[in-house]
Formats: structure tokens, sequence, C-alpha cells
């Protein structure tokens, strides 16, 4: 990949991580980190599912994004459970969020997540 990793967070994704516990937070901040600085980072382990991708924020928790050249946008975050439920979705309608989660999508070098 050439250049760097834009992180694009959108309301969902938001809302989601102020729901996290702080420990688990801090995790994802540093994942952020390595996704915007090497995608390629091991403890990430990107897969893609059908339309969007997945990677790891610990052995429990995960974060589902859409990929689009160099920008990232961040749909949501949660426990390894929403796997299931994303599956599940996307057998049914072959999609996971729909198009509303982006229209509130905000942009930064690696974005401010307020608390």
């Amino acid at each position: 990949m050439v250049g760097k990793i834009e992180l694009i967070l959108t309301a969902e994704f938001k809302e989601t991580y102020k729901k996290l516990p702080q420990d688990i937070k801090k995790k994802v901040r540093k994942q952020l980190h390595y996704l915007q600085d090497n995608p390629a980072h091991p403890s990430l382990q990107i897969h893609k599912l059908n339309d969007e991708w997945e990677f790891y924020i610990d052995i429990f928790y995960r974060c589902f994004f859409l990929r689009q050249a160099n920008k990232f946008t961040l749909l949501t975050v949660g426990t390894h459970k929403l796997v299931d439920v994303i599956r599940k979705n996307n057998n049914r309608t072959g999609r996971f969020l729909s198009e509303s989660c982006l229209l509130q999508a905000s942009t930064g070098h690696l974005p401010a997540i307020r608390e």
C-alpha cells in the first residue's frame, strides 16, 4: 500500500466505541495506530468478510471497516459476538451496515475519539 492510511470514523463507530470498557478503548487506539501506519501488522489480523473488512482489537473484540484504496471507513467496534451478527446480516442482505452510517463520518490523521 502506498502512502499513509486515512481513517474515517462513522457515527456508528463513535457510538459503539463510547460504550467500550476503558482498557478496550486503549487497545482500540493502539490498533488504530497500527492500522494507519502498517495495515499488515500481524496483531491486526485483517481479513475480508464480503464487502467489509475486519481487524482484531484483541481475542474478544473486533472492528469492521470499509476499504477503498488508502481510505478506511471504520463502521463499528465490539465483541466477537458482533462477527456472528454481521455474518448473519450479510447472509440476509449482502451488506453489513446501511449507507446512512457513513453520512456523519469525519476524517483526520488519526481521528480523535471523544469519550
